[in-house]
């Protein structure tokens, strides 16, 4: 079950919103609305966002950029310091069967 920003979470099935994050404070947890471009964040931005090095949340990047971590990417995948998708890799047939 998918739980709206502001709801308690913790609980087993259920998960808050992808525009949310469960916070635990001392008291009950609960969904809190994700940071979004340019606001401060702790290592967790909303969809479509980084937490950058300055701790504000920059629009994930395009395949190709230069990245720190998977999470700096839109393909949620960082390699050799590049973002990248599997389209920019050669398929294991290609390999086998190279164009010559």
């Amino acid at each position: 079950k998918e739980l709206a920003i502001g709801a308690a979470c913790g609980e087993e099935n259920t998960e808050c919103n992808k525009e949310s994050y469960c916070t635990v404070t001392d008291g009950p947890s609960s969904c809190t609305a994700s940071p979004k471009l340019g606001e401060t964040c702790d290592g967790i931005c909303g969809e479509g966002f980084y937490c950058a090095s300055d701790k504000k949340c920059a629009a994930t990047l395009s395949d190709g950029t230069a990245c720190k971590s998977n999470s700096d990417c839109s393909s949620k995948r960082c390699f050799k310091d590049k973002c990248f998708t599997d389209k920019m890799f050669p398929s294991p047939q290609q390999c086998a069967n190279p164009v010559k």
